[in-house]
């Protein structure tokens, strides 16, 4: 799996091992021991892996199927941006220096984290409501 993981970023996403990092939300130290293989992965990193870049999970951890989820690369070309908004941001983003580009997608990945959480709170407080009302 870790020869699988160094192809995966500099073959394909053509990242080094801090970019990679930083857009995964971990210590550079940690991409070093995944790809020599001296740690496995933890689920959370997985689970990133997946969401942020689209990789199949099943070819890094078996070597079998696709590198990437079917569809997966061309992601942000089927997102609907009727207004060009996202498009905006995205060129926006891409001008900026790597840490503020940093800062940004930490804060949008904050944000997300807040607006899921506050989702299943909202579900819980549902789900108490119609415990009590019967």
């Amino acid at each position: 799996m870790n020869k699988r993981l160094k192809l995966l970023r500099e073959k394909n996403l053509n990242l080094t091992q801090g970019k990679f990092a930083d857009s995964l939300g971990v210590p550079l130290t940690t991409i070093s021991k995944y790809e020599r293989g001296e740690v496995k992965p933890t689920s959370e990193f997985l689970i990133k892996l997946s969401k942020i870049y689209g990789v199949n999970l099943n070819w890094l951890l078996t070597g079998e199927g696709t590198m990437f989820k079917s569809g997966s690369q061309d992601r942000l070309v089927n997102i609907p941006d009727p207004n060009g908004n996202l498009s905006t941001a995205l060129k926006m983003l891409s001008e900026l220096p790597e840490e503020r580009q940093k800062d940004c997608l930490n804060f949008i990945w904050d944000k997300k984290l807040i607006s899921d959480l506050k989702n299943e709170v909202d579900e819980l407080r549902s789900r108490i409501e119609k415990l009590e009302n019967g």
